[in-house]
């Protein structure tokens, strides 16, 4: 999830790990919950995301689709507000 502030930003944002939301099958996704799901890695740190209402404003949430650590693609984008 990216913050308003940095959405004008190559920043990936707060991101989850690495996760099949289907787990195998289509018809049950996985639900992911902020902040509790998603941290900021940086540097060799994990800091926890924190939550919406610190940066108030339109978030973007970002789906990726990757088959490794560098190769991924974006497959949809929404918005939420606090």
């Amino acid at each position: 999830m990216k913050p308003p502030h940095l959405l004008d930003t190559d920043d990936f944002g707060y991101v989850s790990k690495a996760t099949d939301l289907c787990e195998g099958d289509e018809t049950r996704w996985k639900n992911l919950v902020y902040p509790d799901d998603f941290s900021d890695r940086a540097g060799g740190k994990v800091r926890p995301a924190p939550p919406l209402a610190d940066d108030p404003g339109e978030w973007t949430v970002v789906y990726h689709h990757a088959t490794s650590d560098r190769n991924h693609r974006s497959v949809m984008a929404d918005t939420v507000s606090e």
